[in-house]
């Protein structure tokens, strides 16, 4: 079992989680008349923080049945039966349809120029590791890319279980 750090955040990402603090600080501050709705916006922004925060990946875990994308609320597993390919790629156009956008990190349903669905599941959105399934196309950013995809590929090649004629439009 190897277990990958995901990259570090890009500067969006970084914008995003210090605006929802800062956000947070000034309505906890901010002074007013209605104590109660300052006290509801600040509780429903801190329930929004911590529920974008549980869902948020953590790492990717590699072992003998495929990789598992940890996060605190309910991890995601994709199994090496699965996984049609694999690859890194560094411009891929993304458009989010519900999820984070940015606030620790990227993750949710998003989808791809070609109107495909993409599970998101990624500090940044350049550098990624995308992982095509009959069901679904996953994205990831594990913290050394080469080596993550190097590894399942050593997986998928001792099953023989990759396809390695599929084309890929990106």
């Amino acid at each position: 079992m190897l277990t990958f750090r995901t990259a570090p955040w890009d500067s969006m990402a970084k914008f995003g989680t210090v605006l929802l603090f800062i956000i947070l600080l000034l309505v906890g501050l901010s002074a007013g008349r209605v104590a109660q709705l300052r006290f509801f916006i600040v509780a429903f922004l801190s329930v929004l923080a911590i529920g974008t925060y549980a869902f948020a990946p953590r790492h990717y875990v590699i072992d003998n049945e495929g990789i598992k994308i940890n996060r605190l609320l309910g991890n995601v597993i994709i199994p090496y039966t699965d996984i049609k390919l694999i690859e890194q790629v560094d411009d891929y156009f993304l458009s989010r349809w519900a999820g984070s956008g940015g606030t620790f990190g990227y993750y949710g349903a998003w989808e791809n120029k070609n109107g495909e669905k993409v599970n998101v599941y990624t500090t940044r959105l350049d550098h990624l590791v995308l992982i095509m399934t009959d069901k679904a196309i996953f994205a990831l950013t594990p913290d050394n890319e080469e080596y993550f995809i190097e590894t399942v590929q050593s997986h998928l090649h001792d099953k023989n279980r990759i396809n390695t004629n599929r084309e890929v439009i990106i």
